[in-house]
């Protein structure tokens, strides 16, 4: 006869995948722990899990960017600037993390830096409409409306494409 087999989750209730993850790739795990814990609210025990990944791995890009984030957010810029110095000392040059860091130098009030960082994602891609936006928020934020516009302006027509035109 068939007998269905009813599966009984213990007190463990970490996946074979999870578990297979924690021991292959720790850091990859705790990052994804540090993350669940954000989005629940738990920013303490989502910082510790970030410092213990950087106690394995000093130079890991992610948990420096995460950490950055969360002392911004937290009203601690100068911590904030130290994680951000270090990311960007540990470098990752694709386009997507060297914008998360323009952004979080720009919440910072280090435009300077932010631009220098756009500037290196411009050059592969000119009319990049998240840059040209970041870019008038800057130009705003310093109080020039006129490039503000300008780079709005651009951004808008960027994503129209060659079609769309502004006068």
């Amino acid at each position: 006869p068939y007998w269905p087999v009813v599966l009984v989750r213990g007190h463990d209730r970490a996946t074979f995948e999870e578990k297979t993850l924690s021991e292959a790739i720790p850091e990859r795990h705790l990052m994804n722990q540090a993350h669940s814990d954000m989005t629940s609210g738990r920013r303490a025990n989502a910082k510790d899990k970030l410092k213990t990944v950087l106690g394995m791995k000093p130079d890991h890009f992610e948990a420096l960017l995460t950490l950055a984030e969360l002392e911004e957010q937290d009203g601690d810029k100068d911590l904030a600037l130290k994680y951000l110095r270090q990311a960007e000392g540990v470098g990752s040059d694709t386009p997507a993390w060297l914008f998360n860091m323009a952004i979080r130098y720009a919440r910072l009030r280090r435009f300077a830096v932010a631009l220098r960082i756009l500037d290196k994602i411009a050059a592969d891609d000119k009319l990049n409409v998240r840059v040209l936006q970041l870019r008038g928020d800057i130009a705003d934020s310093c109080g020039d409306l006129s490039d503000a516009i300008e780079f709005y302006r651009m951004a808008v027509a960027a994503r129209g494409g060659p079609s769309c035109s502004l006068s």
